[in-house]
C-alpha cells in the first residue's frame, strides 16, 4: 500500500507541473522569440479578420507580471504561404495591408496601458511557411520592431521593442 501512496502522489506532482494554458481555451497555439534580447514566449490564437474578407488576424498574448500582459497583433494576414511586409496601417481600416502593434495593459486586459507601433525607419515582416487548408493551421516566422507611442504611461515599459527570430504555430478558428 505504501508503495501506491507514493506512486499517487508522484503522478500528482507531475501532473501539477505540466504547462496548462493561463490564458484560456481559445488560445490553440503558442510562439517565441528574442523580445529585446530576452527570451519571450507566448500562447497565441488567430481568428478571422472581421474587416476584411480572406484575412486573419494573430493576437500573441503573455503575462508579463501578475496583473500585467503584453499583445503583439498582427492583423489583415492572407490564408497563403509568403513573406509579408508589416505596416502602420490602421487595423481598423479597409486597406489590405498587413500590420501589427503590441500593447500592454493590466487587470487581465481589462486596463489599457502603452501601445506600441511599427518602427517604420526598420522593416517588420512575418513569414507564413506552412499552411494547411484542412486544418487551418499555420506555422511561420517573424521579425518585429516597435516604438512606444507618444504618451507613455508606464515608465516601466521600454521606448523600444523588438521580437527577433521569432517562431509561431497556430491554428486559425
Amino acid at each position: 500500500m505504501k508503495k501506491y501512496n507514493v506512486l499517487f502522489i508522484i503522478l500528482c506532482f507531475l501532473g501539477a507541473c505540466k504547462q496548462k494554458s493561463i490564458l484560456g481555451p481559445t488560445y490553440t497555439g503558442e510562439a517565441c522569440a528574442a523580445k529585446n534580447q530576452d527570451k519571450w514566449r507566448a500562447e497565441t490564437f488567430a481568428s478571422g479578420n472581421k474587416l476584411v474578407d480572406n484575412k486573419f488576424d494573430f493576437f500573441f498574448d503573455m503575462r508579463i507580471k501578475k496583473l500585467l500582459r503584453g499583445t503583439l497583433y498582427v492583423y489583415k494576414l492572407p490564408y497563403q504561404k509568403g513573406i509579408y511586409n508589416l505596416s502602420e496601417i490602421d487595423p481598423r481600416s479597409n486597406q489590405l495591408t498587413p500590420g501589427a502593434a503590441y500593447y500592454t495593459s493590466q487587470d487581465d486586459g481589462c486596463v489599457a496601458e502603452d501601445s506600441y507601433f511599427l518602427d517604420t525607419k526598420r522593416v517588420s515582416t512575418l513569414t507564413i511557411t506552412k499552411f494547411n487548408a484542412n486544418n487551418n493551421h499555420i506555422k511561420g516566422t517573424f521579425e518585429i520592431y516597435l516604438k512606444i507611442d507618444s504618451v507613455k504611461i508606464n515608465s516601466q515599459n521600454p521606448d523600444t521593442l523588438s521580437f527577433l527570430q521569432g517562431e509561431f504555430s497556430v491554428k486559425v478558428n
